[in-house]
């Protein structure tokens, strides 16, 4: 198995752990079981899973909702454990998936159960630390539960903050929050924006190579001057696929120069052509009441896509999700090498774009499109939709198209509308994205190498005071430890150089941590104390021969003649050292010479132990 890869960015520490995709995924966090609760069951990290939730209204329009079952799910098991009018608690993989069905078809109610006994909520709490969640509507429109409301179309979003007990993927912490799925009603209704009706929900998790994540508002007014305004960011720092940086996604300002940022980004993934390679499916992530809507346009070249986020009201089709409160949304990437991959790209006519696997479609009316799946019904699997095209009249930007989809004699018949008034519609023809995800066989990523990511922690407590710069870091295989080194300018802990007997300038930091959780042996400690400057630039490489960790560094003013010199320390690997100073006594390097030392860098020959220490050197009237 490869060794772990760690970077150090910015203070923190975060894990990349890379595995094969043809081994088994990695094990998830314990679970931390309350009093008198039931574990989960297996983490849900394997693959691909989906499921259809049949909800519907009553006579009498007020906060309660019918769920009347799930027609279909898996491969994993799923759960509802709380749900009222427009908000439901999803969760992953119950214990006794038998008994989580018990809380359903209950009438119509607003259910909530706070009880650890509860089998519903004995489940994971889908994480975007995790993965990607795509949910669509699958009853069409007009809904009308003749409860004096009128008939409505279905619009449906995510949100992460959930009053839905279980426990975290992230850390397996018991307790509330994670995915609701939030349902809507397009247009504007006075009485309330939330509708209930039958969705969808599909699982991609980062641990199988799916590519997404949860991104948040645009970038504005940067404290520290460093990202310009529209810089791209995440949710939360891990909310997104191993491998994928922020940098990825550019919030455009809306009309062009009007320094509007919020409702229209850029997404660009490298190597990936967006005409070619696959396809992008979104949902806003905003989690209000009144739901937005997502909607992607490939680049003409190819290099990405436009993704437009308007509030499900919207009838002007250049009234974006504006200010910098509105804009969250999740996307996830399906290529077109997908094994098993039933979709594609499908034109606003009709006709098969880029296409996999077997399925026939045709235009039967305006904005309604059939397509039919051998052998497949409602019952076993589900659709994923996406408007893929312009709008009609402001064609650089992405279609204000509304997708739901519902199974009528034989085949899934997909209906595409935008609002025109307050609660009117019309159908529109676009293009769109499919896919068809199978509960029995669900698509997968091809296979290829993995990582997962473990978040970022402190190389110091937030309290230490510690202002460090610059980082490395060197790996102990043999002792399961990683050396993270860092520079601290400032000298908070009053360390002394025992060299000079002085109080140090500058000190050279290490701290221990465990390479596959992160976790922290003890506290940092100084490597290299330098009494007569700062230190500037440093290297650490792990010597197995010697079993030691060996730190070079650049040493301001440090040499007998006031000049720069590079000092050289051991440090003993934590398995050995223990709770007592793991770093011994530095020595200096050419501390009598003139010349003054620049870069530093270090190498080990894993044969013999020998060190090569190149540094950078100042000749007298001869340069460098």
């Amino acid at each position: 198995m490869p060794r772990p890869t760690v970077p150090v960015i910015a203070g923190t520490v975060l894990l990349l752990l890379p595995f094969s995709s043809l081994s088994a995924p990695p094990a998830g966090p314990s679970p931390q079981i309350p009093g008198g609760g039931g574990a989960p069951g297996p983490y849900p990290n394997t693959g691909v899973t989906a499921v259809n939730v049949l909800a519907k209204g009553s006579a009498t329009f007020n906060s309660n909702v019918q769920i009347t079952g799930l027609e279909g799910g898996g491969p994993v098991a799923w759960s509802v454990n709380r749900y009222n009018r427009g908000d439901f608690s999803l969760r992953l993989s119950p214990r006794n998936p038998a008994a989580a069905l018990g809380n359903l078809n209950q009438g119509f109610i607003d259910f909530t159960d706070t009880a650890v006994t509860l089998a519903a909520s004995q489940a994971w709490r889908p994480s975007s630390n995790r993965g990607v969640v795509i949910p669509t509507a699958r009853q069409n429109g007009p809904v009308n539960w003749n409860d004096g409301e009128g008939g409505f179309f279905p619009t449906v979003g995510v949100a992460w903050a959930s009053s839905g007990l279980g426990y975290s993927m992230a850390d397996g912490s018991w307790g509330t929050g994670d995915l609701d799925i939030n349902t809507g009603r397009a247009g504007t209704h006075a009485s309330s924006p939330e509708g209930n009706f039958s969705f969808s929900v599909a699982w991609f998790p980062f641990d199988q190579g799916w590519l997404g994540g949860d991104v948040n508002n645009p970038v504005l007014g940067d404290p520290a001057g460093v990202l310009p305004d529209g810089s791209g960011k995440w949710s939360t720092p891990d909310s997104h696929a191993p491998g994928l940086t922020p940098g990825m996604v550019r919030w455009v300002d809306y009309p062009s120069g009007s320094g509007a940022y919020g409702g229209l980004a850029q997404i660009r993934l490298p190597g990936v052509n967006s005409n070619t390679d696959g396809m992008l499916f979104t949902t806003s992530s905003d989690g209000n009441s009144d739901l937005n809507i997502t909607n992607v346009l490939p680049f003409t070249n190819g290099e990405g896509w436009s993704v437009a986020v308007r509030e499900d009201s919207a009838t002007d089709p250049t009234t974006l999700s504006g200010g910098n409160d509105q804009s969250e949304f999740q996307f996830l990437y399906v290529p077109y090498n997908a094994v098993r991959l039933v979709g594609g790209r499908i034109t606003a006519a009709g006709a098969k774009g880029a296409a996999r696997g077997d399925f026939t479609v045709s235009r039967t009316a305006s904005g309604t499109y059939s397509i039919a799946i051998p052998g497949k019904t409602a019952a076993s699997g589900t659709l994923l939709l996406q408007a893929a095209g312009a709008d009609s009249t402001e064609t650089e930007l992405p279609s204000r198209a509304i997708l739901s989809y519902q199974y009528t004699a034989g085949a899934f018949l997909v209906k595409a509308v935008q609002v025109t008034g307050d609660t009117a519609v019309e159908a529109v023809d676009t293009d769109f994205y499919f896919t068809w995800v199978d509960f029995a066989a669900p698509l997968a990523m091809p296979d290829a190498p993995r990582l997962r990511v473990q978040g970022p922690v402190d190389f110091a407590p937030p309290l230490s005071g510690l202002a460090v710069t610059g980082a490395n870091l060197a790996v102990d295989p043999a002792g399961a430890e990683v050396l993270v080194t860092s520079i601290d300018n400032n000298n908070v802990h009053g360390y002394t150089d025992p060299v000079t007997g002085s109080a140090a300038v500058s000190v050279l930091l290490g701290r221990f941590f465990n390479p596959l959780t992160l976790m922290a042996y003890g506290d940092p400690f100084p490597i290299i104390t330098n009494g007569a400057g700062d230190i500037l630039k440093h290297d650490v490489k792990f010597n197995p021969v010697a079993n030691r960790y060996i730190v070079a560094a650049k040493t301001t003013a440090r040499g007998t003649a006031g000049s720069n010199v590079v000092t050289l320390a051991r440090v003993r690997p934590f398995s050995l050292g223990g709770d007592v100073p793991a770093a011994e006594t530095p020595i200096i390097y050419d501390a009598a010479g003139a010349f003054h030392y620049d870069d530093v860098s270090l190498a080990v020959s894993t044969g013999n132990g020998n060190i090569l220490l190149a540094a950078e050197r100042a000749f007298t009237n001869e340069g460098e």
